[in-house]
């Protein structure tokens, strides 16, 4: 549902966050299925076993938190590999992942309340519309937590021009201007002959964020 829940997770976080804090590639065993991800262009040595990694496979949808590491191999609770599967792994601990996902909750209630203002808690997204929410849902929990990879923190005054930009964003969709429904298009968009068209949702959301 459009507003009882994040638009983000935390490894999308991360991955906006702390650049280099996720691990992606390919199974590289030769066969399978086998019970271990096998990588031997990998490093695994910043994961952890019995920490709470979670180690996805992308191409068969299921993940499982890690229980044994090797340096070019990984093993999750309930995920098998076969050669040439897709894999995704953030260096975010349990913790780590509990922390930022209680802030992307957070920070989504202010979303919540711009969207049912705009009466769009119930529509069907355009399909840009989530990738901009998850960004936007980044952002706003950012200013309130900052991942721990080691990245310097944000200062006061980057705080600050992020909130005043994430406070941008929710005006434009609590009064409409920024229509995220499918096959709306906002109060703002040109309409007259001579103006700057669209052919796509997307690219109608990119004149209304131009001219804003």
């Amino acid at each position: 549902m459009a507003c009882t829940s994040r638009y983000a997770e935390s490894w999308e976080f991360a991955a906006f966050s702390c650049p280099g804090n996720i691990l992606k590639g390919q199974d590289r065993s030769g066969g399978g299925p086998n019970a271990s991800l096998s990588d031997s262009q990998a490093n695994f040595s910043q994961v952890q076993a019995n920490k709470g990694y979670v180690l996805y496979n992308l191409t068969t949808g299921l993940s499982g938190v890690v229980t044994a590491v090797t340096t070019t191999t990984l093993t999750a609770t309930g995920v098998l590999w076969t050669n040439g599967q897709l894999y995704r792994i953030a260096l975010l601990s349990g913790v780590e992942i509990s922390a930022i996902e209680t802030m992307l909750d957070i920070a989504a209630s202010d979303m919540h309340v711009a969207l049912a203002a705009a009466n769009a808690c119930s529509c069907t997204f355009a399909t840009w519309a989530n990738a901009y929410l998850a960004k936007l849902n980044i952002i706003d929990a950012q200013v309130f937590y900052n991942c721990s990879c080691g990245n310097q923190k944000l200062s006061e005054e980057e705080k600050a021009r992020l909130q005043t930009w994430v406070n941008d964003q929710l005006n434009l969709i609590r009064t409409g201007n920024l229509e995220l429904c499918s096959g709306e298009t906002g109060s703002d968009f040109p309409s007259i002959d001579w103006a700057e068209q669209s052919s796509t949702d997307f690219a109608a959301a990119e004149i209304l964020i131009n001219r804003a």
